[in-house]
C-alpha cells in the first residue's frame, strides 16, 4: 500500500465524528470498502494478504483504535525483508510528518512514530519484525491512555 493511500485512509477515520458504536465504525467502514467477515472488520481492497484490521473497543462498547498492515507480512527474516520493512516504515513516517511535523519516536519490540493530533487523537506507525501498521486512536482512547500514563 502506497504511504499516500494509507495515510488517506487515517485522514478519513480522523474526520469520522467519534465516539462510535461497532455497528457504526462498521458503516463508515463500507464506504471505504472494507466488509465484516465472522465478526471481524477486514480491508479486501488493498490486496494485502491480511487484511484484518485491528480494533480496540473502550469499556462503554465505543471504538477506541482502528489499526491495518500497509505492507504484506513478511516471513523472510533475513536483510532483504529487514531493508524492505525499514523502507516502507520510512515512507509511512515521512508522509506523517508532512501532515503534522515530527513525531515522537520508541524503540522497543517494534519501532513506532506517534503523533498527538489536535483532537486528542493519535496515529502511530509501528515496524515490527514482520510488518508495517498504522494505528488511529480515537480521542476518547488517547485520553484513557493519557491518564493511564501511556
Amino acid at each position: 500500500m502506497s504511504a499516500r493511500r494509507a495515510y488517506e485512509l487515517i485522514e478519513f477515520w480522523i474526520a469520522t465524528p467519534w465516539p462510535l458504536t461497532r455497528p457504526e465504525v462498521q458503516e463508515r467502514a463500507a464506504q471505504l470498502g472494507w466488509v465484516v467477515e465472522r465478526n471481524a472488520l477486514m480491508n479486501p481492497v488493498d490486496g494485502l494478504t491480511q487484511p484484518a484490521v485491528l480494533t480496540g473497543v473502550l469499556p462503554d462498547g465505543t471504538f477506541g483504535s482502528l489499526g491495518f498492515r500497509v505492507t504484506d507480512v513478511v516471513r523472510d527474516g533475513g536483510t532483504q525483508g529487514a531493508e524492505f520493512l525499514d523502507d516502507q516504515f520510512a515512507l509511512m513516517v515521512r508522509e506523517g510528518v508532512e501532515r503534522w511535523g515530527t513525531p515522537r519516536f520508541k524503540r522497543g519490540r517494534a519501532q513506532t512514530a506517534e503523533w498527538h493530533l489536535l483532537d486528542g487523537a493519535r496515529v502511530v506507525a509501528r515496524r515490527s519484525n514482520t510488518s508495517v501498521v498504522l494505528e488511529y486512536t480515537t480521542p476518547q482512547q488517547s485520553a484513557e491512555l493519557h491518564r493511564r500514563g501511556e
